[in-house]
């Protein structure tokens, strides 16, 4: 009777406990850190696509801005009516800056309740597919770019010289929601394995 005593009072110690001294769970900052993360990383895609995706420039040209496109795929006005609309990668941004910011609502919502594994499970899963999705549309603004750079240097006028990529703040927002949804998925994952570990 007093070993049944002893091992409920220690288990009721140990669900007692902090949970940032509990094996493979995040504490109050580290949650605050995740849901920022993915926060940060969203508000960075939304605005990706106001900026230009890529400017091209020939050397010793006169006019150091060549040709160019933004995140929804308007050339500059002066390019405008002699060349179609671009892609518009900005709906895939946007679409990447909805799924983080439903990842960081639900996650916030979620540690506030009762733990359910499944509800865990769909949360690792958004954090491993949305910045997938995320790095697939970044992988794709610098094709479009280096394509682009390719097909204007088929122009005859243009034939023969050497053209430069000069990458814009549309893929360098990119990039940088790319880094704050990666490490943040990547502190969420390891606790969670952590934690899966733990209770083996």
């Amino acid at each position: 009777m007093g070993e049944t005593e002893f091992l409920s009072d220690a288990s009721s110690r140990d669900d007692e406990r902090p949970m940032a001294e509990v094996p493979g769970r995040v504490g109050a900052a580290g949650t605050i850190g995740i849901a920022a993360g993915w926060l940060v990383g969203a508000v960075l895609a939304a605005l990706a696509p106001w900026w230009p995706v890529f400017t091209l420039v020939l050397p010793g040209s006169p006019h150091r801005s060549v040709d160019g496109v933004d995140g929804w795929g308007r050339f500059p006005v002066e390019l405008s009516s002699t060349l179609h609309h671009g892609p518009r990668f900005g709906i895939a941004l946007w679409v990447c800056a909805a799924g983080l910011a439903l990842l960081a609502i639900g996650y916030l919502l979620g540690r506030r309740g009762r733990r359910v594994p499944v509800r865990d499970l769909a949360t690792v899963a958004g954090a491993i597919a949305v910045p997938c999705l995320l790095a697939g549309v970044v992988g794709s603004l610098m094709l479009y770019g280096q394509a682009y750079r390719d097909e204007f240097g088929r122009i005859p006028a243009v034939r023969g010289a050497t053209v430069h990529v000069e990458w814009g703040g549309c893929v360098w927002l990119s990039v940088a929601a790319l880094v704050c949804a990666v490490g943040a998925s990547v502190v969420l994952v390891r606790t969670t394995l952590r934690a899966g570990l733990s209770t083996r």
